[in-house]
């Protein structure tokens, strides 16, 4: 199962928020949420899929992944996962642990685990061992990199809260990383519209 193709694929796909941006990573607020997908392609015709972590349409990413990850997969066997991910992570090592170079090996990990899945006839959960629960629960995220503020009054906070719990996620997470964000009083909000 030789890779003979690799290429990354940005996606943005709108997201709503209640009408408010839910995040800015530097530029303006968005209302969309992008992604770089991974799509490796073999000689026995199965296609894996694989995401690297993006935001705001990131064509530096996709051009770094492009032009330093992907080259060297093609021509590599897809089911010498480890030795492959071994491979990279060796030849890349000078450009850091984090960062780009790291969205792209593990998007490309994650195309591989696809292919090895697709090739078994297996769901991937059963390649790595077998399920470890009967089910997850979910959780929310109540404020994105804006200001709780933008959230609005008080009431609106408590409004966007009810409506995730509503949606069957009782567990919240919140931002409090900087000043403005989620004050100790709009925290008790929270917490009582949950409880």
């Amino acid at each position: 199962m030789i890779i003979t193709r690799a290429e990354t694929i940005l996606v943005s796909i709108p997201f709503k928020a209640g009408g408010i941006p839910p995040w800015s990573f530097g530029g303006d607020p968005k209302c969309n949420f992008d992604t770089l997908l991974i799509r490796l392609e073999t000689d026995s015709g199965l296609v894996g899929w694989g995401e690297a972590f993006s935001r705001n349409e990131d064509q530096a990413l996709k051009a770094m992944i492009d032009t330093r990850v992907l080259p060297l997969v093609v021509g590599r066997d897809a089911a010498s996962i480890a030795s492959l991910k071994f491979d990279l992570e060796f030849q890349l090592h000078n450009f850091g642990r984090i960062g780009p170079i790291m969205y792209g090996i593990s998007g490309v990990d994650i195309a591989l685990w696809d292919l090895l899945g697709k090739a078994c006839r297996q769901p991937v959960y059963e390649l790595l061992g077998g399920p470890t629960r009967d089910k997850v629960r979910l959780y929310t995220h109540l404020a994105g990199s804006t200001p709780a503020t933008s959230i609005g009054c008080d009431e609106g906070l408590h409004a966007v809260t009810a409506t995730r719990v509503a949606m069957k996620r009782p567990i919240v997470k919140c931002l409090a990383r900087r000043e403005g964000h989620l004050t100790v009083d709009r925290l008790r909000i929270v917490a009582r519209t949950v409880l």
